[in-house]
């Protein structure tokens, strides 16, 4: 079958999801066409088999559902009734999910209606909602603007002439223009904060009119203790002024107190942010923020802000895996590599378990197990045909196994050299490394002249893959022919 807009909605949903939509679909309120519930049927059950929807005969199920001949015009139509079905699910499970907006229009449905009876108690259950909302970031204050405006309209206009403030209600009219404020600073920070990044990635001069009185805002008494204001605050300041490691501190502070009232996906923003200054600042030399690095993807991983959809990203896992070992947190990263395995992609899972597992290894100094998981990766990617080849080249170094790493030698640089898609920086790092490699091969019974001269010339030059292993090696050298 022909795969159409429904089908590839349809396989985004997952078991729980389909057997609400199931109910979805038999609730006569939002469907009254049996032939619907008989075609997700088919279809559901389709999403089990091997093949999937895709060997469904389109004939057939059309034959299956209605008994008459089969009609393209017809069936593309119950198509994109159908598809209109699974996108209103999702907008009322969205809806639904949204206790604070589910509110609002509560508020505006009794409101419609005269129901003033019923105000006290929905009025409870208002600020129950708005005590257990796990959220403080922006999202929450424009839902509370609009829950205090909503609310500010039940009030009938004689008694808002009256008092302004009424005990009956709760309505403090303050309340109404602070959340409505710290919704605009906050949004305007976070959206500052992307243009500074975009500006700094792509060499642009990109900036937002009004952006000076905003930051004034956000430092003004009233609002810098806000967390969301506080945290974007600090974020920027990160950006405009890198040298100032205070800046750093402070946010991890912050963070450390409040990334439990941002949802998963904003909390992962401010990780990220976090990261990538640490990780500028390892850049440029200054190596006691690889610890800050780890502790951030520590505290990423306890709170699942670093997780995207309860899916770790590969990047990250290899990543966290990586500064771990640098670190010298062996037993932990080996935890790590075994129990986030199950958080990745299952796409991509594989080739990042078993290489982690072989750079392990490879601080283990266990080269056997290096290679032997070396070999379960799929070198369909560059980034794996660099890094796993790299891997390689260390542990054949280490076994002695000279002729296998001579022709490993020879096969890398070929591939280097003709992979279009290297920058040729990038080419001319793996080719240093290489070519460095080579050298160290023949440099058994060198005198300490030659190797110190091959050593200054690894330091002195610039963008060289593995480098500290190389100089390693070379040390190693030096110490045996002086003793």
């Amino acid at each position: 079958m022909k795969e159409r807009k429904a089908h590839y909605a349809l396989q985004l949903l997952d078991a729980y999801e389909l057997n609400a939509f199931r109910k979805f679909l038999q609730s006569p309120y939002f469907n009254q066409k049996e032939s619907i519930v008989l075609y997700f049927n088919i279809l559901a059950e389709a999403l089990k088999s091997e093949g999937g929807i895709a060997d469904l005969d389109e004939q057939k199920v059309w034959n299956e559902i209605f008994g008459t001949p089969y009609d393209d015009l017809k069936f593309r139509k119950f198509n994109s009734d159908f598809f209109a079905l699974i996108e209103k699910f999702l907008v009322q499970k969205e809806f639904e999910g949204d206790a604070q907006l589910v509110n609002y229009y509560k508020i505006n449905g009794f409101r419609n209606r005269n129901a003033d009876k019923l105000y006290s108690s929905l009025l409870t259950d208002i600020e129950v909602t708005r005590r257990t909302d796990p959220n403080r970031n922006a999202q929450y204050f424009l839902n509370q603007y609009n829950i205090e405006k909503a609310i500010f309209s039940l009030i009938p206009e004689d008694e808002r002439k009256k008092d302004f403030r009424s005990n009956e209600y709760g309505l403090d009219i303050d309340k109404i223009s602070i959340n409505l404020d710290v919704y605009f600073i906050s949004e305007k920070l976070k959206y500052y904060s992307n243009i500074l990044s975009w500006n700094q990635l792509y060499h642009t001069d990109l900036n937002i009119k009004g952006i000076d009185l905003v930051m004034r805002l956000a430092n003004n008494p009233i609002f810098k203790e806000v967390p969301v204001i506080a945290i974007f605050t600090k974020i920027i300041q990160l950006k405009t002024e890198p040298e100032n490691e205070e800046n750093f501190f402070e946010l991890k502070g912050l963070v450390d107190e409040h990334l439990h009232l941002f949802p998963p996906f904003e909390g992962k923003e401010i990780i990220d942010a976090m990261l990538n200054y640490c990780i500028n600042k390892v850049n440029k030399g200054t190596f006691s923020f690889e610890r800050q690095v780890f502790e951030i993807y520590q505290r990423g991983l306890e709170s699942e802000a670093i997780l995207v959809n309860n899916v770790l990203e590969t990047s990250d896992y290899r990543n966290i895996a990586m500064i771990g070992l640098r670190l010298g947190e062996i037993n932990w990263v080996d935890k790590f590599i075994h129990e986030y395995a199950q958080k990745l992609d299952p796409k991509y899972q594989d080739n990042a378990f078993y290489f982690s597992l072989a750079r392990l290894e490879t601080y283990k100094a266990n080269y056997e197990k290096v290679i032997e998981n070396i070999n379960k990766i799929i070198f369909d990617d560059v980034w794996y045909n660099l890094n796993a080849r790299t891997l390689l080249m260390t542990a054949y170094f280490e076994l002695g196994e000279i002729q296998v790493l001579e022709s490993l030698l020879q096969s890398f640089r070929a591939y280097v050299s003709r992979e279009k898609s290297l920058p040729k920086t990038r080419k001319t790092n793996y080719l240093n490394l290489i070519s460095f490699t080579r050298q160290l091969l023949n440099i058994e019974g060198a005198s300490p002249e030659k190797i110190e001269e091959l050593k200054r010339k690894i330091t002195s030059t610039q963008g060289v893959v593995n480098k500290p292993w190389l100089l390693e090696k070379i040390n190693s050298y030096l110490q045996k022919r002086r003793k």
